[in-house]
């Protein structure tokens, strides 16, 4: 009796952090799929992480919440909630710990299929009991290896996020956005996804002012034909010495020249939309303009385009041909059907067409 009484403390202790480590691993394995589809990127010390965090959220956090809601009848339950709290503090500091460690491992962005094949292998071996589950093990390993060993699709030649404020070029490990100090959540995204290393930032065109006016009803005035020839050339001279960099007028515009020939332009003034439109071959601007098309050809994406089929990704094929990937390539499924409403009619602006079909 004596040695089992000695030797139960230690089993017990072992069986704890083993329970602790065991739970850790199977989150950290359950959730690494999805943390690469949408994140492009897996933590490195997730697993160290969760030990540190598992214990006060199992013996502070959760015991001190229950306390309190039971106390809440009785007006009882501010110091649970402080103590929970506090538990809770000590969590985000093991987070931001962890997170200054760094060692995040960046994955880029994986072919679409393969996302459905591993979260369906994964169920396999969650769900199932008999040894049918192994087979969802091995179609799990399986899709990884091909992912490892594939070619890879190439990576997009332009990047437009879905408000159409942020556009870069993509050459390689450098992504080249159109804005000095673009939004940093959505150009991380954007540089894991792309595994981009380098930044180059646009050049500022110095001493020209950009054009402002504005009519009655706030809207912006259109250019007189002088000032929209002098636009034309400002564009134009700046697209020439703009190769796979952006050329910026703060307030107006921003272009530059790809090494496929095209010229990109984001118009922020709806003022200076026709002298891109004449000089431009791909057209961004995040103004919701009811035109569907430039009269000179360029393919053009609106705030109202965005809106509708989310971020696109253009990429230049072998034909010198723009080929568009947009987020949404069609709009009939319930959870996106509300991209297609018209604020101001109240109304769903009629079939929900394919980017390409809709002429835009």
């Amino acid at each position: 009796m004596l040695q089992v009484a000695a030797v139960t403390p230690v089993v017990f202790i072992i069986c704890f952090f083993g329970g602790i480590l065991l739970t850790a691993m199977i989150g950290g394995f359950s959730t690494a799929l999805f943390a690469v589809e949408h994140f492009h990127r897996l933590s490195a010390y997730g697993l160290p992480a969760n030990l540190m965090a598992i214990p006060v959220i199992s013996f502070v956090v959760m015991p001190m919440g229950m306390f309190a809601m039971l106390l809440t009848p009785f007006g009882l339950d501010v110091i649970p909630w402080k103590i929970a709290g506090f538990g809770l503090d000590i969590v985000i500091a093991i987070a931001q710990m962890v997170s200054a460690w760094g060692g995040n491992i960046d994955i880029g962005k994986l072919p679409g299929w393969y996302f459905p094949v591993a979260v369906a292998g994964f169920l396999l071996l969650a769900i199932l009991r008999t040894k049918i589950r192994y087979l969802g093990a091995g179609i799990a390993a399986l899709a990884t290896a091909l992912v490892a060993v594939a070619p890879s699709e190439p990576p997009p030649d332009i990047v437009i996020a879905e408000d159409g404020n942020l556009v870069a070029i993509v050459r390689g490990q450098v992504l080249a956005p159109n804005r000095p100090h673009p939004p940093d959540f959505i150009f991380d995204q954007l540089r894991r996804a792309l595994a981009a290393e380098l930044d180059q930032p646009p050049r500022l065109l110095e001493g020209v002012n950009a054009i402002r006016r504005r009519d009655s009803q706030g809207r912006s005035e259109r250019l007189s034909a002088v000032e929209l020839r002098n636009a034309r050339d400002a564009l134009r001279q700046a697209a020439t010495s703009a190769e796979n960099r952006f050329v910026c007028l703060k307030g107006a515009w921003c272009t530059a020249t790809h090494d496929s020939g095209y010229v990109v332009t984001i118009v922020e003034n709806p003022a200076y939309f026709g002298a891109a439109g004449d000089t431009a071959d791909i057209v961004v601007t995040p103004a919701r303009l009811r035109t569907t098309g430039c009269r000179s050809g360029a393919l053009l994406f609106t705030g109202e385009t965005l809106r509708r089929f989310g971020g696109a990704e253009v990429r230049i094929d072998d034909q010198g041909s723009p080929v568009v990937t947009t987020a949404y390539t069609r709009l009939d499924r319930p959870w996106i059907r509300h991209r297609a409403y018209n604020w101001r009619s109240g109304t769903f602006d009629g079939e929900p067409l394919a980017f390409n079909d809709s002429g835009e």
